[in-house]
């Protein structure tokens, strides 16, 4: 109606203008004819009209009424024209209004027409001051990664008509220096023409987001290089199958590289390389369907339990490994996660425990995990370690002597019954987890490893019991943290939605003016195809629809994201054909009448081939006069890629996350600028006792004392600046005070643009075992001491050198400074120094040869008048001490303990200035020392006693002459240690303790052994020597015969030596006789056990050939002189360099005789102190008659 008023209004003006030109042209003809041509006055003239003058008028008027109709046409036709632009400009103005990015327009010559709020906030130019000048002075571009300008878009853009995008790591830099990272693209406009009239430029920060992807991509270099480097062993299978992850621990403990193993099928490594592997089709099948059916539904049992397993490497050796396993959701599958432990030497430990008792036993009071020992049979428990009293409130004089079922350890009967079963088929189990009662009712959840060892001839069940309750409980914190998690993901996103919208609030306050229009109708036809083109060229879908959803106006973009190749077939569809729900299209408008103002939302689309699209709807509802809205415009753009790219990224961090926090070591990594620690793992958290708000953002000066953090610092540059894998060991105290001993592991991972971003570091906790290895140390240490001191005692060494190797021994075991040894007479009270310290004193105070203290005071008297040991970590506040003489050496501690025999005191060993405070560890060791020198001391003295009983067993020395002369000199020595035994047991039985009772028997028992030994000896070399010997060859499967025999030898040499054998081509069967070879052999290896010195090695190398066998025996011991090679194998001969080593001298010629019976060879070689090999060669009998 306003139109048609206005017309009509226009039609009556120009009728009314049309009229008063008639008039005004009526009037100036009547005056121009009455004063010109004096026809009439002017009255007459305006009203005595002629026909001729009439039809003038009439002409006229008729040419005017014309001429007012056209102009009346014209403006019309101005005023449609006009409304019609209005309206484009209006929609134009409303759509780039709602345009949450950056528009700037230019004409061909590249000066600039326009720019929106957004453009002018991010270019730092206002459109006043930027309006005329040229595109290359505003929109400013480099390449974030050299810095180098960026050739501008534009430009591309008018020369070729095309539409450009940005290059990827575009930045703009604003007229105030600030740097924006920008993306999107430029487009031409066109005239009607055809020719370019400019270009429109769209552009959009994304710093946040490449902020965020970088960021992203940081954290998942950081957990690939955790992966990469964890001590654990990590493998990942795809949906398919396939093997995507093999790290670099599942690389060292299988010796198959990661290229060899990416893409292979995990059934196919399985049964290729595991020790169980399956042997048919069929069971590899199995095992295929089995794991496909796992990543296909989720489901699997097997998942749910450590799964233990062996493996043979391609060198032949076997590892036992142990693996846990998570499934981790992938597109509507699941892909499979496992950690894998390498528990060989864990294994290997619980089989040590069997083979030895002693070790069992220093393992048994020391371990850090309870520990039960059960009877087989009867389930009567026989002992338990301390651990197991303290963990469980049982002392072991309640429990001991009873039945399992009695104390009601077992909770749950099924994991009874699973462990007996499992220990009923393996006899043994390894990580069994089952939930286990303590005395007061306390649930406690446990792993436990059990095996069977023999006790005293009874089969045992020990059982090494390790606690994971507070384990448990970190599992369900970890399962808290993966939510809270999740949960600061959505709280991210909806910060991002937030901000998306503060940026939209920004651009609706902006608003697009019109471009100056240069000529009326022309303008205004040029005006609104320049900016149809500018909508149908932009890359963001452009829409008009009405309240209903029918579609007004749209672009071609609009109809390209939702599937269309043409408009027109867009406008058929209503708009909530794309949408998957009426609601979602129906809140969206909604939230637009209620605010009234711009609405932006990340909405999920079905398009027209039924593809799920994500667009960014920015839309607002427009309202008539009467504020009934009447249709909605909106911006589209396409972000299917960026939700795409967005949700694999938070696949893989959450993935890696959830992985790394599964791996039980800890884990941390640092910024490469500051240093400061910005991630962890659960596990580092749990290691430190920390919450993730105490290490996020700290320095190690924050953390660790100001030492320590200059050394970890240091050792940061050095890897920040060399680069590699850096390894070093370290020791740390927890906060509950407890020492720790870690391998630290650590490398460098670098930003998306190769630049080094930070250190990732792994901490292996070795405490166990260092503290394992330093008792094995101490123990072996202190045995060795002790046997070099026994066998001092045992020999004819005097007082004073057994106490200089008593003191020596003593220093080293305690690490002490100073010392001595000395003994002590109860009778005079007189205490003389044997064996010390030089360097103990210092001028005016002097020590000579033989000191001598007549009364016993201070310290060292109180333990010789007390016969007690002493520890004092503070002499100088010890009531017990009455200080140092001057010129003595300052007492920082002091250690001693009586030498004692009977509760007789015979002297007293001491010790001073540890470094660290003495222990009951070190007076253990002094204890034993004293025990040996109270043994040494009473040999001197019995040895006096019975000296007469000793000439009279040497009379036996007179018997001479050849084999009578052996026989005698080889039952003498037997003979001599049984007569003087019974004589002393005989004469002064009152005066012998119980123990050394038992050891003249203990010695009597052995020298029979040995006249044993010699008759066989003799028996065996006349056998030989007369051709009796009696050939019996049979089929022997040669491996199993030669680790049985060495193993029987290693039992025989103990801890003297170690036999290293080396079996080559032995896993067969071949024909020999086994007694011959046994006795062969037997007497090589006594021979060369005999004759090695203590911690040596023999080497024994064993060689199958197709017609002999080989036997290569090397030692280390005293050698055979070359004098003596042509005798060595002569009856009784034994050469002058072993005449104190007993021995029958029938060895080497037994030997000799037994390979010529049957066909075999025996040479040596020989340097004297540096020992002997023998080389035999024993001829296979492949005749089947034979």
């Amino acid at each position: 109606m306003g139109i048609i008023y206005k017309n009509m209004k226009t039609t009556i003006r120009v009728f009314i203008v049309t009229l008063i030109a008639i008039i005004s042209f009526w009037v100036i003809h009547s005056i121009i004819d009455a004063y010109i041509f004096h026809s009439d006055n002017i009255i007459t003239e305006l009203f005595n009209i002629e026909s001729d003058e009439v039809f003038i008028l009439l002409s006229f008027a008729f040419v005017f009424f014309i001429y007012a109709f056209y102009i009346s046409y014209i403006l019309r036709r101005y005023d449609k024209l006009h409304a019609e632009l209005k309206s484009s400009e209006d929609f134009l103005n409303l759509t780039l209004h709602s345009i949450g990015d950056a528009v700037i327009v230019a004409d061909d010559k590249g000066k600039i027409l326009k720019l929106n709020n957004t453009a002018e906030m991010l270019t730092g130019w206002q459109l006043k001051d930027a309006y005329n000048k040229h595109i290359d002075d505003v929109f400013v571009i480099i390449n974030e990664i050299t810095r180098q300008k960026a050739e501008n878009p534009f430009n591309k853009v008018v020369k070729e008509g095309v539409i450009v995008g940005l290059a990827n790591h575009t930045a703009l830099i604003s007229k105030d220096g600030k740097e924006y990272s920008i993306a999107d693209s430029a487009a031409p406009i066109f005239r009607e023409s055809g020719s370019v009239a400019g270009a429109v430029i769209v552009f959009r920060d994304v710093s946040q987001e490449r902020a965020a992807q970088k960021e992203l991509q940081y954290t998942l270099q950081r957990h690939d290089s955790i992966i990469s480097h964890t001590a654990d062993a990590i493998l990942l299978v795809n949906e398919e199958g396939r093997i995507i992850e093999w790290n670099n621990a599942m690389e060292k403990i299988s010796l198959l590289k990661k290229e060899d193993a990416i893409g292979q099928y995990h059934w196919d490594i399985q049964a290729k390389y595991l020790v169980n592997k399956p042997d048919t089709p069929e069971q590899i099948e199995d095992i295929k369907q089995r794991i496909l059916n796992t990543l296909e539904t989720g489901g699997g049992n097997w998942l749910k339990q450590r799964n233990e397993f062996q493996v043979k490497r391609p060198n032949g050796t076997i590892r036992h490994f142990e693996q846990e396993g998570f499934l981790i959701p992938h597109n509507k599958k699941y892909w499979l996660a496992s950690v894998i432990h390498d528990v060989t030497e864990r294994k290997e430990f619980i089989e040590s425990i069997k083979s030895s008792e002693e070790k069992f036993s220093n393992a048994f009071l020391v371990c850090q995990d309870s520990i039960i020992v059960t009877r087989k049979i009867d389930n009567v428990i026989i002992d338990v370690n301390p651990k197991f009293e303290l963990e469980f409130g049982y002392k072991k004089d309640e429990i001991v002597g009873k039945r399992v079922q009695e104390i009601r350890f077992w909770i749950n009967k099924e994991q009874r019954e699973a462990w007996n079963k499992e220990m009923s088929v393996k006899n043994q189990t390894l990580d069994f987890e089952a939930q286990i009662s303590t005395k007061k009712g306390y649930l406690k959840d446990i792993l436990v490893s059990s095996a069977v060892i023999n006790v005293a001839g009874d089969e045992c069940v020990i059982s090494y019991n390790k606690d994971i309750t507070e384990k448990k409980l970190h599992d369900k914190e970890l399962q808290d943290a993966y939510s809270s998690l999740e949960h600061l993901v959505k709280e991210r996103t909806i910060e991002l939605e937030t901000a998306n919208e503060e940026l939209g609030q920004i651009n609706r306050e902006l608003t697009l003016e019109m471009l100056e229009r240069e000529k009326a109708e022309f303008a205004l036809k040029e005006s609104e195809n320049k900016y149809r083109s500018l909508i149908n060229q932009l890359p963001l879908g452009v829409y008009r629809t009405t309240i209903d959803g029918r579609f007004l106006q749209t672009n071609q973009a609009l109809a390209h994201i939702l599937g269309f190749s043409d408009e027109e077939d867009l406008k058929k569809h209503m708009v909530y054909d794309f949408y998957l729900s009426e609601n979602v299209r129906n809140n969206f408008i909604n939230k637009q009448k209620i605010t009234g103002d711009i609405v932006r939302e990340e909405i999920e689309l079905k398009s027209n081939d039924g593809k799920l699209i994500w667009v960014r709807d920015t839309g607002r509802t427009i309202f008539n006069d009467n504020n009934i809205p009447i249709f909605t415009d909106g911006i589209i753009e396409d972000i299917t890629d960026r939700k795409n790219a967005e949700k694999e990224l938070e696949f893989q961090f959450n993935f890696l996350q959830s992985l790394i926090n599964t791996i039980p070591n800890p884990i941390y990594y640092k910024d490469a600028t500051e240093k400061r620690y910005i991630g962890c793992n659960t596990a580092f958290l749990d290691y430190f006792d920390k919450t993730k708000e105490d290490i996020m953002g700290k320095s190690v000066f924050d953390l660790y004392p100001i030492d320590s953090a200059v050394v970890y610092e240091e050792k940061d540059k050095e890897l920040i600046e060399q680069g590699g894998i850096q390894r070093y060991e370290d020791s740390i105290y927890d906060s509950k005070g407890k020492l720790h001993y870690n391998i630290i592991y650590r490398s460098r991972y670098n930003d998306a643009n190769g630049n080094v971003a930070g250190i990732v570091g792994i901490v292996l906790d070795i405490t166990e075992m260092t503290l394992a290895q330093e008792q094995l140390f101490w123990e072996s240490s202190l045995n060795s001491a002790m046997a070099e001191l026994s066998e001092a005692i045992l020999s004819e060494m005097s007082i004073q050198k057994i106490s200089e190797m008593i003191l020596e021994h003593g220093k080293k075991l305690t690490n002490s400074a100073f010392g001595y040894v000395g003994t002590f007479s109860e009778t005079t009270k007189i205490f003389n120094l044997v064996a010390y310290t030089p360097n103990a004193v210092m001028e005016p105070l002097t020590i000579s040869d033989n000191m001598v203290f007549e009364e016993p005071k201070g310290l060292y008297g109180w333990v010789l008048l007390n016969k007690k040991s002493i520890i004092s970590n503070n002499p100088q506040a010890d009531e017990r001490s009455i200080g140092v003489p001057e010129g003595h050496f300052q007492l920082k501690n002091f250690l001693s303990a009586p030498v004692l025999y009977k509760d007789e005191m015979l002297g007293a060993i001491a010790f001073a200035n540890k470094m660290k405070d003495y222990s009951e560890k070190d007076l253990i060791i002094l204890e034993r020392l004293a025990t040996v020198l109270s043994l040494a001391i009473y040999r001197i003295k019995s040895e006096e006693e019975i000296l007469n009983a000793l000439i009279k067993q040497q009379e036996l020395n007179d018997l001479k002459s050849g084999f009578i002369s052996m026989v005698s000199h080889e039952y003498r020595t037997p003979l001599q240690a049984i007569m003087m035994s019974t004589q002393l047991l005989s004469n002064y039985g009152d005066k012998i303790s119980l123990e050394n009772r038992s050891k003249y028997f203990n010695m009597i028992e052995e020298s029979v052994k040995t006249m044993d030994n010699f008759l066989n000896d003799i028996i065996s070399y006349n056998k030989v020597e007369k051709g009796k010997i009696k050939i019996e060859y049979d089929f022997i499967d040669i491996e199993q015969f030669i680790l049985s025999f060495v193993r029987e030898m290693q039992f025989l040499a103990g801890e003297k030596c170690i036999i290293d054998l080396t079996l080559k081509n032995g896993n067969r069967l071949a024909k020999i006789d086994q007694k011959i070879v046994r006795q062969i052999l037997d007497n090589l290896l006594n021979n060369a056990i005999k004759f090695s010195p203590y911690n040596s090695s023999i080497k024994f190398d064993v060689n199958v050939y197709n017609d002999c066998i080989e036997f290569i025996i090397a030692d280390e011991g005293v050698g055979i002189n070359q004098e003596d090679f042509n005798k060595v194998f002569d009856p009784f001969f034994r050469g002058k360099n072993i005449s104190n080593i007993p021995g029958t001298g029938l060895g080497l010629s037994i030997v000799k005789n037994s390979l010529d019976a049957i066909n075999g060879t025996i040479n040596f070689t020989s340097t004297l102190n540096k020992g002997t090999i023998f080389t035999v060669r024993i001829p296979l009998n492949n005749d089947e008659n034979n």
